[in-house]
């Protein structure tokens, strides 16, 4: 069936196209064998083009169960998510169960990976044939590429065989959880649930199962229900306001995928991840993310899954969590006490710092906080060196010119290369040096200002008398053609463009004047050419 043909059908019977759109779905689900949220996806674009083509969108979202056709939202909060909150959650959790899933979702997987595991997956952990389980850590889960729920739909979303690590702590509330339930009756098989649920759906209702009846696995639904209510309990908890309004709780089980590869990180970056190993690759793999290539080029065994793991076990355990929280201080403490290597430029500073590394007293934690306080002084100063600095060189540029007296320049010079001078002694001497040579150039154009002065009243003289001979108006004529004639002879150089005259206009004005008095003397108003 062609494009046209759906439109025509879905013009003329939206509900009928929203009929098909569902069985599509379905048939995703059950013989692709897609997970649910993988198939909706799909739905979703089907949708979304018969909305473009002006069919009513309300048709479709009636046909599928509410819930499903949810927006996904931003699920990571700085902070909310730490090896102290999970032990803490862990910890709240009231059953053996219920610790096992938040410990296992804290290892990165899906809620519908961590619904759907059987017992099969976890024979290194537990099994009805005790020869199967692992003596000692770390432990592998294997993932099977169809991971069916009790309705048989596939929760594996990218239908990828793979394998993930856990540790100790985790293991231990598996094996609590499985032993209670077969202490009570039930008929455990490796084709049980590992995590399975008290209670299953009759139409509307609720029915209790009991403890000695083979359940149904639980829900991600109720995973969802179980993590976010521990972080309730523990006060861990964020609550925030998505873009369309709904209101969502931030750690959540989606969240934690991010959470296990920070860890991992954090534990590799002091016990490194073997040479040839690509850990990003690894924590996908672990992740249950396609590999590359179709995983031609990379091959993780066992061994290398449990050697990797075991480098970085403690920074997603929740019994080793003090251990680690003191190694993550010692790291940072390591890290202030590189950062303050600048003190030694300030002595004061350096004696602090010198005096809290050496306390013996003093916790961890104290002197994490006092090196803090010494960090922010330390900036504190630097700010204050570079603005001297600063100041200093604007000084000593200003001071280093032609035009400065010889001798200043010469003291500035000797101290700004004494290596023995503080920063603020030679801003002190500069701005005395500056000062000085402020008093100098006013002292000196006060007397340049007198003997122009001089020079000026002495040409008014001259001009007076050589006027007395010739007249005023004639005078001044004389006077302004041999000035302008005397200035074009005089010898001349290039500043910034400008030809300045070598010789002192006044001085050639007066020069002019005096020829001017030696042509016409008093009296001879003759032939004044």
């Amino acid at each position: 069936m062609d494009v046209d043909k759906l439109l025509e059908i879905a013009q003329s019977d939206p509900n009928k196209i929203a009929q098909l759109a569902k069985t599509f779905r379905a048939t995703l689900i059950s013989k692709d064998k897609y997970a649910p949220k993988s198939a909706r996806n799909d739905f979703i674009v089907i949708k979304s083009f018969f909305t473009y083509h002006g069919i009513d969108k309300d048709v479709f979202e009636n046909s599928i169960r509410r819930g499903e056709m949810r927006a996904k939202t931003v699920y990571v909060i700085a902070g909310t998510y730490s090896q102290e909150n999970v032990a803490r959650m862990a910890e709240a959790c009231k059953t053996a169960r219920d610790k096992a899933i938040v410990c296992v979702v804290a290892h990165g997987q899906r809620g519908g990976i961590v619904s759907v595991l059987r017992v099969r997956n976890i024979k290194e952990v537990w099994s009805p044939n005790k020869e199967d389980v692992r003596t000692k850590g770390p432990y592998i889960i294997r993932i099977d590429p169809n991971a069916s729920d009790i309705h048989d739909e596939n929760q594996n979303k990218t239908h990828t065989e793979y394998k993930f690590p856990v540790g100790e702590d985790t293991a231990r509330f598996i094996r609590r959880e499985m032993d209670e339930r077969v202490a009570a009756g039930e008929s455990v098989d490796y084709d049980s649930y590992v995590f399975r649920s008290y209670c299953a759906r009759k139409g509307k209702l609720l029915i209790k199962i009991s403890k000695h009846e083979r359940g149904p696995n639980i829900s991600r639904v109720e995973i969802h229900h179980i993590v976010t209510t521990a972080a309730d309990i523990v006060n861990a908890q964020v609550t925030m306001k998505t873009r369309r309004g709904a209101t969502v709780k931030w750690i959540r089980p989606h969240g934690f995928r991010r959470y296990f590869k920070e860890r991992m990180r954090a534990g590799w970056s002091l016990n490194a991840i073997s040479p040839g190993i690509n850990s990003d690759l690894l924590l996908d793999y672990w992740l249950g993310h396609d590999p590359p290539y179709g995983g031609a080029y990379d091959h993780f065994t066992d061994d290398l899954v449990r050697r990797e793991y075991g480098k970085a076990e403690a920074y997603v355990s929740v019994s080793h969590i003090g251990d680690v929280q003191d190694v993550e201080r010692k790291i940072v403490l390591g890290q202030l006490e590189r950062d303050l290597k600048g003190t030694v430029h300030f002595p004061d500073l350096e004696a602090q710092k010198n005096k809290i590394m050496s306390s013996d007293r003093d916790s961890c934690e104290e002197k994490l906080e006092l090196l803090e306080e010494l960090k922010q002084k330390l900036e504190a100063r630097k700010r204050e060196r570079l603005l001297l600095e600063a100041r200093v060189e604007y000084l000593a540029e200003n001071l280093d010119s032609e035009l400065i007296n010889s001798e200043i320049r010469l003291k500035a010079k000797d101290v700004l290369e004494d290596p023995a001078v503080s920063l603020e002694s030679k801003l002190k001497t500069l701005r005395t040096l500056k000062s000085e040579h402020e008093e100098f150039e006013n002292q000196r154009r006060l007397e340049v200002q007198l003997i122009r002065e001089s020079k000026m009243r002495e040409i008014a003289k001259q001009a007076e008398k050589l006027e007395r001979t010739l007249g005023s108006d004639e005078a001044e004529r004389l006077i302004n053609e041999e000035f302008s004639r005397a200035l074009v002879l005089t010898p001349k150089v290039s500043i910034n463009g400008r030809f300045i005259p070598t010789e002192d206009v006044l001085d050639v004005r007066r020069s002019v004047i005096e020829r001017l008095l030696q042509r016409f003397p008093d009296g001879d108003d003759g032939n004044r050419r």
